[in-house]
């Protein structure tokens, strides 16, 4: 009975001081995803990474995080993104509007898709393919986030020892919701630049 309604009844951690709550929002949502599946990989110092949607919220943390265990990290974004994900850790950064990208894929140990398997480009399918014979491709579709009291405290801890900046691109006040919902959806919200 308790494994069934373990999921009902939340989680739990004290904010830090540090950040705002828009940003310890940024933190718990992008952070959970984030460690979630690359937990999966069971990443090792030296190893290659590369994040597919690097700028989103959870692909920031993704890089941050990777970092923070030792890997070596390409993150996938637009042009537009390229420096911005290089300022959060990214050694690499791979445009995926542009075609010569695909050339510039290397081995990776993990590739983590980190915008879902219904955004698609060349570069992605290309990423698949560029995959060591141990290495894992990575989805955040490919399970439902795990609400952990534990997970979430440890993203505290993190982002306390400054591994791990969480940030907005945009704040709505509530009676702009639907703005905040047509802005997400155009699928390229990006965290600030600070």
């Amino acid at each position: 009975m308790y494994e069934r309604n373990r999921f009902k009844a939340g989680m739990h951690c004290i904010k830090t001081e540090d950040i705002s709550f828009e940003e310890a929002t940024a933190a718990a949502y992008g952070g959970l995803l984030a460690l979630q599946f690359l937990e999966k990989a069971n990443i090792q110092p030296k190893q290659k990474v590369l994040i597919y949607g690097a700028s989103g919220t959870s692909g920031i943390i993704a890089i941050q995080y990777a970092k923070h265990l030792g890997a070596e990290v390409t993150g996938v974004c637009s042009s537009n993104n390229i420096q911005f994900v290089k300022s959060y850790g990214a050694d690499k950064a791979l445009d995926y509007t542009k075609q010569d990208s695909i050339s510039k894929l290397e081995e990776y140990d993990l590739v983590l898709d980190s915008v879902g398997k219904r955004k698609t480009s060349e570069l992605k399918e290309a990423s698949k393919l560029s995959i060591s014979s141990r290495g894992k491709f990575i989805s955040i579709d490919d399970s439902a986030l795990i609400l952990s009291s534990e997970r979430l405290n440890r993203i505290r801890e993190l982002v306390e020892a400054r591994r791990i900046i969480p940030i907005n691109d945009k704040c709505y006040p509530f009676e702009q919701i639907v703005d905040a919902h047509r802005y997400v959806e155009l699928g390229h919200k990006k965290e600030m630049w600070q």
